[in-house]
């Protein structure tokens, strides 16, 4: 099933909705063994810790 987070992720990619501050589409995600880990505060997170507009969002290079 797909999350919100993911389809916002995608409609991103597709140009249908402006860059979002989402988890996602975030630098710092990286996604290890099926489990999302954020580089910027070197924790591993559960799906309902995911964040729509994080704070600390940074453009990937």
């Amino acid at each position: 099933m797909i999350s919100i987070l993911q389809l916002v992720h995608q409609l991103n990619k597709l140009d249908v909705l402006n860059m979002q501050r989402n988890y996602l589409a975030c630098k710092f995600h990286n996604k290890v063994d099926g489990k999302h880990d954020c580089q910027f505060v070197q924790k591993s997170l559960e799906e309902s810790e995911l964040r729509v507009d994080c704070k600390d969002f940074s453009v990937p290079t």
